[in-house]
């Protein structure tokens, strides 16, 4: 199965030695995934798709060409009801072999954890020009892939994390915004598109 959040980061209270106090530790309750996470990473029940420590298998089943050189890849979850379990402004390691040598590239999703059952991919083919002879590898990999092929992937992973109500984290820090301005070229949108819906789609955001 996939990761979840720390259930057992509880939130005990020290007695008067300094110690837990045994009442505390047997009653206090664990941390939701809101708590542990922020409402932003709140979505919906269902078993987690993504794996941190091991690379899961996702079928093409769809693609959509956006431009000459831009595609909206579509991958079937392990099941119709399966959780991507991204957290907002984190990412996913897509890995392949090409010309028998590995090939790793991060990408943040276009799709949500609300969609459930697949994972879309907003990826520029960067195809061979004269001034790269070799272009993206990966991409024009994944590019060529036909329907029913698979892809490796692996997360979350990343160093941000936006919690909700311009809540986010820089690794372990934690920071708080009133305005957030978001920079982004080309598909690097993505990790932007992410915070924008989770702020958009909250009307106490």
């Amino acid at each position: 199965g996939g990761w979840r959040p720390d259930p057992t980061q509880m939130g005990q209270m020290p007695d008067s030695a300094g110690g837990l106090g045994p009442i505390a530790a047997q009653v206090a309750a664990p941390l939701t995934q809101e708590e542990l996470m922020g409402k932003a990473n709140a979505w919906p029940e269902g078993e987690i798709a993504l794996n941190p420590r091991a690379k899961v298998n996702l079928k093409l089943i769809h693609i959509e060409e956006v431009s000459h050189n831009t595609r909206i890849f579509t991958y079937a979850l392990p099941s119709p009801d399966h959780v991507l379990g991204l957290p907002v402004g984190k990412h996913v390691l897509i890995s392949a072999r090409v010309d028998d040598k590995p090939v790793m590239r991060a990408y943040t999703p276009l799709s949500t954890n609300n969609d459930r059952g697949v994972l879309r991919m907003l990826i520029k083919v960067y195809f061979k020009t004269d001034l790269f002879p070799k272009g993206g590898i990966l991409s024009q990999n994944l590019n060529d892939m036909q329907i029913g092929e698979s892809i490796a992937v692996k997360g979350p992973i990343g160093h941000v994390m936006y919690r909700g109500n311009g809540e986010y984290t820089v690794n372990k820090t934690t920071y708080h915004a009133k305005k957030l301005v978001l920079l982004a070229g080309g598909t690097g949108i993505t990790p932007m598109w992410q915070v924008m819906l989770a702020g958009l789609n909250d009307p106490t955001d």
